[in-house]
């Protein structure tokens, strides 16, 4: 008798301790997701590009102006109407 209460109470002291502490919903396979991810291809590369750190650093400002300046006169040019015709003189 006295081995059924102790078995009695071992049992709802075990329930009690499993009932306190809720389950985590996170079983799944971990890096698994089954959310839809509606990014373009495009946006998911800029985006993995975006957290890592750069390699080489920034560019220089004289580096910067210099592309600047050179984009600015590539739209001065008239667009070419064939591939084969220069427009620069």
């Amino acid at each position: 008798m006295i081995r059924m209460t102790c078995l009695a109470g071992a049992l709802a002291l075990a329930a009690t301790s499993a009932l306190a502490n809720p389950p985590d919903n996170d079983l799944g396979l971990a890096g698994v997701s089954f959310d839809q991810d509606d990014r373009t291809e495009a946006r998911k590369a800029m985006d993995e590009q975006a957290q890592r750190p750069a390699r080489g650093g920034e560019l220089s400002s004289t580096i910067y102006i210099k592309t600047q300046e050179r984009l600015a006169k590539s739209f001065e040019q008239p667009i070419r109407d064939k591939i084969g015709e220069t427009t620069s003189e």
